[in-house]
């Protein structure tokens, strides 16, 4: 998709061919830079941590960023590369 403005709506069909009404149209913003993102160890956290809680704040310095979501989750073993925002 192009950068800059858009609308986006759905419209279903079912197998007998019926067509649906088309959804409301959602405005989304396509950007061509990604953000600047900084994640930061927490103060009070040990480095290196042998405990099973790493705490950390994520500082997304360029611009807002709507619908992100926050997810936690064991890691086992070596940290996983940062997900893309």
């Amino acid at each position: 998709m192009a950068a800059g403005s858009h609308t986006l709506s759905a419209v279903a069909t079912d197998l007998a061919g019926n067509i649906g009404a088309s959804s409301p149209g959602t405005q989304v913003t396509i950007h061509p830079i990604a953000p600047t993102v900084t994640i930061n160890q927490a103060a009070d956290q040990t480095d290196p941590t042998t405990g099973t809680t790493v705490d950390f704040t994520v500082v997304v310095a360029s611009e807002n960023i709507y619908g992100l979501a926050v997810r936690t989750s064991p890691c086992p073993g070596p940290p996983a590369p940062p997900p893309r925002l």
